[in-house]
């Protein structure tokens, strides 16, 4: 029997979403200060428009429950899920008031798209969206690539201990970098931070060596690095990573990426001295020779093509596009039309396989991650191992993750389910694709992009694409960034609540 959500687990739910959308709007003073600073009265009015809306319906929220307890496993899961698509629903009102947006949906769809990382965008007119607007997406950026539930709690929004080890396990973020939550959410948010800031002054050098005004430098600077660094995809220009024609500027957004790919957990380990740990990780040796395969790989495909097969070609758009997909960070450095044109079927396909794997387990990337492939494929050695030996043989594998650690049944499953859930996704959304009329090679390839919240896309993704396409790929990001299962269970929750009670025959 599945267990049904009270009246008293609806009131919880709504009182920690409120907190979240009364944080959204908090957020939203920055791209209103920059409005008020360029004289832009019509954008500053829409964003007091959506600061009083989403305080509003915030604060209803909020006094759906006043004293709230420490959560429960599937109230934690509920708000999780729910806060993504209340996030994206509120966020997407300046957005959509901007009038770059066709619809609301199609703002809706680039809020969620901001928020899960995947850098897909519906606007109309990229160069002639306003600054607020542009830094409003990148906000979205930043609070998506930490974790909704992060951020709010780095801040202090869930004062519970109880109920922040439970919101940061539902958001798919399983390993504690430090004992308390609370510790490991400022960790991740200062760490970033430190990031974000010495990435940006780099980049505002390189840019204003360029011939690039200082405000402008910086602006662009700091929103190439939350893009690079939170894995993101989304641009200041139509054109991309390309409108900037800069060799250091690209090498510096492949180093922040990588950084981005690499999970906290390391992170503090190396910070505190453990430089042992950091290096003798499984998971990093693993994503570390992964991407060196994969460069391998698409280079050498792509020299035996037609084109891209110069030495500059190679460098600024072969590499920076595997290093974009393998992090999951979706720059788009190639033009969409030229994806499945001009590149190799043979580059096409393995730059599909590092979309889907993604980066590293507790670190901003998402995907499949490296940490869930390596101990699928050590089970499947374990496997072959327990096969050729005699009955009596007891065989373990483990493996170094913070710690040595033996692969329990139960981590082994967890891992094929999640897996086993991406490829349903892209499958699925494989063949809805191709039932709107695009080629499987477009179609597969967008699939896997959109699932595993990379960015790149084949063209598809495009103001003015079918409907019923954009919901489904609105669904598979969201889906895909808290790994199905929390999304899957709050719907499954939620449709158990709401079907009527069957009554039990006697006798």
């Amino acid at each position: 029997m599945w267990p049904r959500l009270t009246l008293e687990d609806a009131r919880v739910v709504a009182h920690y979403t409120g907190y979240l959308v009364v944080f959204l709007a908090v957020a939203m003073v920055i791209p209103l200060a920059i409005s008020l600073a360029n004289h832009d009265m019509a954008i500053t009015t829409n964003y007091l428009f959506s600061m009083g809306i989403a305080l509003i319906v915030g604060f209803l929220l909020c006094m759906c429950k006043i004293n709230p307890t420490n959560l429960k496993r599937r109230q934690a899961v509920v708000i999780t899920a729910l806060a993504w698509f209340v996030c994206s629903l509120v966020a997407a009102i300046p957005l959509f008031l901007s009038g770059h947006y066709a619809s609301y949906f199609d703002s809706m769809f680039e809020s969620m798209s901001g928020f899960t990382t995947s850098g897909f965008s519906l606007c109309m007119d990229m160069e002639h969206l306003s600054e607020s607007d542009n830094v409003w997406r990148f906000i979205m950026h930043f609070i998506g690539g930490q974790g909704v539930v992060v951020i709010a709690m780095s801040i202090g929004a869930f004062a519970r201990s109880g109920s922040r080890a439970a919101l940061y396990d539902a958001e798919g973020r399983h390993d504690h970098v430090m004992p308390e939550i609370r510790q490991t959410t400022l960790f991740i948010v200062k760490f970033s931070v430190v990031v974000i800031i010495l990435s940006t002054i780099v980049l505002t050098i390189v840019l204003t060596l360029k011939g690039v005004s200082l405000p402008d430098a910086i602006l662009h600077g700091s929103c190439l690095t939350i893009a690079a660094y939170d894995t993101a995809g989304f641009s200041l220009t139509s054109a991309g990573m390309p409108y900037y024609h800069c060799w250091p500027l690209e090498i510096i957004c492949m180093f922040v990426m990588v950084i981005g790919a690499i999970s906290f957990s390391l992170y503090y380990r190396l910070l505190n001295g453990r430089i042992r740990d950091f290096f003798k990780d499984f998971e990093l040796r693993s994503y570390a020779i992964w991407i060196i395969v994969v460069v391998v790989f698409v280079t050498i495909t792509l020299c035996s093509g037609d084109h891209l097969n110069g030495l500059n070609p190679l460098l600024r758009k072969g590499i920076l596009t595997v290093i974009s997909a393998a992090t999951r960070t979706g720059a788009q450095v190639i033009p969409p039309e030229q994806m499945t044109g001009l590149v190799p079927t043979g580059a096409i396909f393995m730059v599909a396989i590092a979309m889907a794997v993604g980066g590293m387990s507790e670190s901003m990337a998402g995907g499949m991650k490296a940490l869930r492939l390596g101990i699928v494929a050590k089970e499947v050695i374990l496997r072959i191992k327990q096969v050729l030996s005699p009955d009596s043989a007891r065989m373990v594998s483990t493996y170094e993750h913070l710690g040595r650690k033996v692969i329990s049944k139960d981590a082994a499953a967890s891992a094929l389910v999640i897996v086993a859930l991406f490829l349903g996704s892209i499958m699925i959304g494989a063949a809805v694709t191709m039932a709107f009329g695009y080629e499987p090679s477009r179609a597969l390839f967008e699939s896997v992009s959109v699932s595993c919240n990379n960015g790149l896309s084949s063209g598809i993704i495009t103001p003015g694409m079918p409907t019923g396409l954009e919901i489904m790929y609105f669904i598979q990001m969201w889906f895909g960034r808290l790994e199905f299962l929390t999304v899957l269970a709050c719907i499954f929750a939620l449709f158990t609540s709401l079907a009527p009670k069957r009554k039990r025959r006697r006798g």
